[in-house]
C-alpha cells in the first residue's frame, strides 16, 4: 500500500513445493486459493511494474523483509514495530496486540492473516505518521 496515493498491490504466490499440512490454516486461506495462486514468476514482473525507487518499505520487525531475496525492495525502510514502541514506551508485542494497545481495528477487504496483518500495519502506519515524534518516522 502507499499511504499517499491508495494504490495497493496484492497477491497470491502459488507454492512452489507441496502444501504443507498447516499452511492454509496459518495462512487463513483454503488450500485452493493458495494453490490456484500465481506463478513467482508472474508475481516478479507485477512486483517490478509497481515498486518505485523512492517508496519507503514498511515492516514489522525484520524478518518479513528477508522474505523478499531476488526481488527489488526499496532502501528506505520504517521498521513500525520500533515506531509503536517509542510511541508505547514499551514492548510493541505483535501487530495484533500493538493495534489493540493503540485503540486500532480493520475490516480487510481480503480474505487471509496477511490481509488483516497488512491492513493494521496500514493504520498503524497512518496514525503513527499523525501522532509519532519525529524520531519515529525515520527510516531504519
Amino acid at each position: 500500500m502507499r499511504l499517499a496515493s491508495g494504490e495497493e498491490f496484492s497477491a497470491t504466490i502459488r507454492p512452489r513445493q507441496p502444501l504443507g499440512p498447516a499452511t492454509a490454516a496459518n495462512a487463513e486461506l483454503p488450500a485452493e486459493v493458495l494453490l490456484g495462486g500465481e506463478e513467482w514468476e508472474a508475481f516478479v514482473t507485477r512486483w517490478e511494474a509497481f515498486v518505485r525507487p523512492d517508496d519507503v518499505l514498511t515492516t514489522w520487525g525484520h524478518f518479513h523483509s528477508g522474505l523478499g531475496v531476488g526481488l527489488t525492495l526499496p532502501e528506505s525502510r520504517i521498521d513500525l514495530r520500533i515506531a509503536a514502541a517509542r510511541v508505547l514506551r514499551k514492548r510493541s508485542g505483535t501487530v495484533e496486540q500493538c493495534a489493540e494497545r493503540l485503540g486500532l481495528s480493520v475490516s480487510p477487504t481480503e480474505a487471509g492473516r496477511c490481509a488483516r496483518r497488512i491492513a493494521l500495519l496500514d493504520a498503524m502506519a497512518r496514525g503513527l505518521r499523525e501522532t509519532a515524534p519525529p524520531v519515529a518516522r525515520g527510516s531504519n
